[in-house]
């Protein structure tokens, strides 16, 4: 079972921009000296081009009819999207690959408006671009809903397992009442041939990963990269698939509304639902599917080591803060299938009641790993109750 999955948290609302200070900056020494007269006015221009920007991008946000694609300058830098959200410190714009970037609005240097509407790529641009970035050692093979990077010649038949296991998870929530958005942008999963070019690519992209991540989807990107490895493990094509469905789920959750990538919910919410299309049963269709077979057999087996240490009443802190995540990730991780398999098992009208609840805005100040309130409202108010079915639940399970 591959253990080092993981949905990265380098998206644009987890980016802090480093403020410019009121009255003093860094020299490359690392001493404060005072603002010359020069760089205040260069300041001051900054500031009045950021203004300016975030009144005619207000007026755009305001009527949702709106789809302004503008064109930003910071510095040398060029980037072209449709504004999705801004205040005094942050802009989020949206390119027509489906990237987010996180722009600190006083490092803009110019911007201009070029069109009324704003147009993703279509998937034919969106494969020449990946095809000149990735180079001719990979070729890219396109699906309805699917761009995939691959090594050239390869012969595992990626584009095909990630399409038909779009239309499974379409049709899992389908079947529990919600019926998932049509993807606004090309989905696009990159499949390195070994380990070695694929942290080689995203330490070139700003990361440093622990060996044991083998696969991650990028909310900022809106990509899915991992590695193949059925060279490097004996269970490498099993650990290749589950590796593939796990971070496909988080992909296609973010792009059908299931999730929402301005707003995220809570990580147990993502993980836990990522964990859940782990299971074989849930996208092979020589398993049967039953409540048996449905059970994600490793994460279970974590779950009872950490049953003989969980606090009494643990669901309560576990609902509202990710510290568990910070503190003893194995367990966390457990805890969040454990939970969401409950749910989508014995509640499933309202476990996806409840990921509409925390797939909406959420309200300014409500810390990122919160979501009690939602979840008493989904459930009901009876949260001890609630967690004396969950364990029960837990040690009914063979």
């Amino acid at each position: 079972m591959p253990t080092g999955t993981s949905i990265l948290t380098r998206p644009y609302f987890m980016v802090t921009c480093r403020a410019v200070g009121e009255n003093f900056w860094l020299n490359q020494a690392g001493h404060r000296r005072p603002r010359s007269n020069r760089s205040n006015m260069f300041r001051g221009k900054l500031l009045g081009i950021a203004a300016a920007i975030l009144v005619l991008w207000g007026v755009a946000l305001e009527s949702r009819a709106e789809q302004w694609t503008f064109e930003l300058q910071l510095g040398e830098q060029r980037l072209v999207g449709l504004p999705v959200g801004w205040s005094s410190q942050q802009i989020a714009l949206l390119g027509r690959d489906g990237r987010y970037w996180s722009i600190d609005p006083r490092r803009i240097t110019g911007y201009r408006k070029l069109a009324e509407t704003f147009q993703p790529y279509a998937p034919a641009e969106m494969r020449s671009r990946l095809r000149a970035e990735f180079g001719p050692a990979f070729d890219v093979t396109t699906t309805t809903h699917y761009l995939v990077v691959h090594p050239v010649g390869d012969s595992q038949g990626w584009a095909e397992r990630f399409e038909r296991f779009y239309r499974q998870f379409v049709s899992y929530f389908r079947i529990r009442g919600w019926q998932a958005q049509e993807p606004q942008f090309p989905l696009v999963a990159v499949i390195f041939p070994d380990q070695t070019s694929y942290l080689n690519y995203t330490r070139r992209s700003g990361l440093q990963l622990p060996p044991e991540v083998i696969g991650y989807y990028a909310l900022d990107t809106n990509r899915v990269l991992m590695f193949d490895m059925t060279d490097l493990r004996a269970d490498g094509p099993s650990a290749n698939l589950q590796t593939v469905f796990h971070e496909a789920a988080h992909q296609i959750a973010f792009n059908t509304g299931i999730h929402n990538r301005l707003s995220p919910p809570p990580r147990w919410v993502v993980e836990g639902l990522g964990m859940l299309f782990e299971s074989p049963a849930l996208w092979d269709p020589a398993v049967p599917s039953t409540l048996s077979s449905r059970v994600n057999r490793y994460r279970l087996e974590r779950m009872r080591r950490y049953l003989v240490r969980r606090p009494a009443g643990a669901l309560a802190e576990f609902l509202n803060s990710d510290r568990l995540f910070k503190t003893d990730p194995d367990a966390a991780y457990a805890e969040a299938w454990a939970l969401s398999f409950f749910l989508a098992e014995t509640r499933p009208r309202q476990y996806v009641d409840f990921l509409r609840r925390v797939a909406g805005d959420r309200p300014s100040g409500t810390p990122d790993a919160a979501c009690l309130t939602e979840f008493l409202e989904s459930f009901g108010p009876n949260l001890p109750l609630l967690e004396a079915h969950y364990l029960r639940f837990l040690n009914s399970l063979q």
